[in-house]
């Protein structure tokens, strides 16, 4: 940082991993009830991938990332100055606060509902501002590398498991894509609130790791009738299935889902037009639920729910700002288990 510039990760056209650079941008200045924030982590989700690739197209030049984790330096007006030195974790989701779905409690349907990194200017810089809400306490048992690595997989899967699925203890839970972010996050949270769980990946080489993690039960699904190991374990099905994946996982979920049982999805990465198999839908009384992202409220369980229980996010690697693009390659090959962390300072 020079002046009246930082360091940042800058996405001016979109393709290949290549197309991004770090470059000197101006210094963000906090405003009236934002707090400005002097990185020192920053994760990497599919949502940087999809950006990059315009799946959705952003407005141009613009600074990526929706994760990360470091100390307040400057507050707005209306902030309190005794928040400047506190060591902070973001909420990537950015809310208006009026609308009916936030007065609700609904946040996550805000009419107004941006995100770091899509919207506004992201985390893969030595510096953000962020409403002064959306930073909040690190939990103390967390590093730094760790504290970047939870918001948005962490809040995603709390949401879904918890408060969209309503899972209870006991019960039965299959994670399709178990080693990207978003699926070791399910089997951490599952593992600590006492949920039965069938981890798939197609490695393989990840499947005792994720059993490491918390998984109860692992599938290799490149190899491996998953239907049938599903089906032998709970022959009575599933109660939830957690799916980011969409296409691939549709029929046999449908498949190996129980009477009652929930279909809850945060993505389709294989695809978004499975068969929609209506007459499993209503012969078993399934549920289909959509989520995305996490509302205030879910961040704010999900934080106290990981300091309780003292759970560590999966780090798979962590790479300097200035590898962004080896750091995009890597992700995007699939090759890792859980977050990929830029180190700011390097």
């Amino acid at each position: 940082m020079a002046g009246n510039t930082m360091q940042a990760v800058v996405l001016r056209q979109e393709g290949a991993p290549d197309v991004l650079r770090v470059e000197d941008v101006a210094l963000p200045v906090a405003g009236p009830g934002e707090v400005r924030v002097q990185l020192n982590h920053a994760a990497l989700n599919h949502l940087d991938v999809w950006i990059r690739k315009g799946m959705p197209s952003v407005p141009k030049p613009r600074v990526m990332g929706a994760d990360g984790a470091g100390v307040i330096d400057q507050v707005g007006t209306g902030v309190t100055p005794e928040l400047i030195g506190a060591r902070v974790l973001l909420d990537p989701s950015v809310t208006c606060g009026s609308c009916r779905h936030c007065r609700a409690g609904d946040s996550v349907y805000c009419d107004d509902f941006r995100v770091l990194g899509e919207h506004l200017a992201g985390t893969h810089a030595q510096f953000v501002v962020v409403p002064a809400g959306n930073a909040h306490p690190v939990p103390a048992h967390l590093d730094d590398v760790h504290a970047a690595a939870l918001p948005l997989a962490f809040a995603t899967a709390w949401r879904m498991i918890m408060t969209r699925a309503q899972a209870r203890p006991g019960e039965r839970m299959m994670i399709w894509g178990a080693s990207a972010g978003v699926g070791c996050a399910a089997i951490q949270i599952a593992a600590a609130y006492g949920l039965e769980t069938i981890a798939t990946s197609r490695s393989a080489d990840k499947l005792e790791r994720l059993r490491e993690l918390g998984a109860t039960h692992v599938v290799n699904t490149e190899d491996t009738d998953v239907v049938g190991v599903v089906r032998s374990l709970w022959p009575d099905g599933a109660d939830i299935v957690f799916d980011h994946l969409g296409d691939v996982a549709w029929k046999p979920s449908m498949t190996v889902l129980g009477k009652g049982g929930r279909f809850v999805t945060c993505g389709a990465t294989t695809g978004a037009q499975p068969p929609a198999q209506i007459t499993r839908l209503f012969w078993k009384g399934l549920s289909i639920l959509g989520s995305t992202m996490a509302s205030q409220e879910d961040v704010r369980q999900m934080l106290r729910f990981v300091e309780v229980h003292r759970i560590n996010p999966h780090v798979d690697t962590v790479m300097g700002m200035s590898d962004i693009v080896r750091a995009h390659e890597h992700l995007e090959s699939a090759g890792q288990i859980g977050k990929v962390v830029l180190d700011i300072s390097r």
